[in-house]
């Protein structure tokens, strides 16, 4: 049976000898009472580490229990829990609101000393040890989560402080690279052979595509440090969503695919970030064409809903699709189906979760609608606001 030390304080031996009495009769704990009888003046010994639980009288000499108790919580640093040591309050009262002020000072539990008896006392003293651990449990269990947040933060901040080191380190090089191949693709450096140009095309192709990849890793880097924000102007969204279609054209011709339009609403004008619209439009009609076959047709159509007050772009394409379980993950940092076509390059996983961070920022959202080997919808839907 396992050994409980409880204090006692009470300036009544007939009540020691009561509670003494009572405590023998617990069937749970062998209990080691320890009696005060009277106030001690060094309150430090008693506390969580000495004692289980403190049964503490309300009138004790010339002052009150509750005064006890600031006493005992002022005895302790500030760094240390007073009260992760359970109090039992015993009064020769019944009243409640002095049962209410009790509780209110961090008291377990309240016992009227007329109703105490040795079955009341032992079950209060099993149930407020019982809720204690329960407590202290709880304590520990958020301590280690805080503990496990504040890692993740730190690792959070290492990882988008690797982005940005690892995408300025990579971009000064790949820029001059570029640069060089353009000067030779363009027969500064002297005549080129037909399939110099076409080596040449194919690394000045690659070194776009890693470029785009840093551009992804720097906006990572923004949208953890919360410094990715949006500059809002009214804007005619048909021109946007021409612009990125005109912008994917060049991508689409190599796999002879064909890119529609089709749109009610040529006028409208909404409150965006045009840079940050056309960037996530950009990245589902190229994804669009990555994922399609050669010779298919890419259909984006513009529609509006002024009733339920919104406005949407969709991208429909007839590619591969997407499985039921990975539509959910699809938007998540790095997450990558294996739905990639021979050939093709996986990319960081990051466009689609860039492309949610700019529908959240503008109160709207981005969603996926597909069946594997038929093809994927995505839709962008801002609110609705006429400019």
């Amino acid at each position: 049976m396992e050994t409980l030390r409880i204090a006692l304080i009470d300036d009544e031996q007939s009540m020691h000898d009561i509670v003494s009495h009572f405590c023998k009769k617990n069937t749970d704990y062998a209990i080691d009472l320890v009696w005060y009888d009277e106030v001690p003046t060094d309150l430090t010994p008693i506390n969580k580490d000495n004692y289980a639980l403190l049964l503490l009288d309300y009138h004790i000499n010339d002052r009150t229990g509750l005064e006890v108790l600031q006493q005992l919580n002022e005895s302790h640093s500030p760094n240390e829990d007073a009260l992760g040591l359970p109090v039992i309050m015993l009064s020769s009262s019944n009243d409640i609101q002095m049962a209410s002020e009790a509780i209110h000072y961090g008291i377990s539990e309240f016992i009227p000393k007329k109703n105490l008896s040795a079955d009341l006392l032992n079950s209060t003293i099993n149930n407020v040890l019982y809720k204690n651990n329960l407590k202290l449990q709880l304590l520990e269990t958020n301590k280690k989560l805080e503990e496990s947040n504040q890692m993740l933060k730190l690792k959070s901040e290492e990882i988008s402080n690797f982005y940005q080191v690892i995408s300025h380190e990579l971009k000064t090089p790949l820029t001059s690279t570029l640069e060089f191949i353009q000067i030779m693709r363009d027969g500064l450096a002297g005549e080129l052979t037909a399939d110099q140009k076409e080596y040449l095309d194919i690394c000045h192709r690659n070194c776009k595509q890693l470029t785009q990849y840093i551009n992804d890793l720097l906006e990572i880097g923004r949208i953890s440090t919360g410094k990715y924000e949006l500059n809002c102007a009214p804007v005619t969204i048909k021109f946007v969503v021409d612009e990125a279609i005109n912008t994917s054209r060049v991508i689409a011709s190599r796999k002879n695919i064909t890119l529609t339009f089709e749109t009610q609403t040529k006028d409208l004008r909404i409150l965006v970030d045009e840079a940050r619209v056309f960037q996530a439009l950009l990245i589902l009609i190229n994804n669009a064409i990555k994922f399609s076959p050669e010779n298919e047709v890419i259909k984006i159509l513009l529609s509006e809903d002024s009733q339920a007050g919104f406005v949407e772009v969709a991208v429909i394409d007839h590619g591969c699709g997407i499985e039921k379980e990975h539509q959910k993950k699809i938007f998540d940092r790095l997450f990558q189906a294996n739905t990639h076509p021979v050939g093709s390059n996986a990319g960081l996983g990051l466009g689609l979760y860039i492309c949610k961070q700019i529908m959240q920022l503008h109160g709207g959202e981005v969603s996926v609608d597909s069946l594997p080997g038929k093809g994927s919808q995505f839709i962008l839907k801002f609110p609705y606001q006429r400019s």
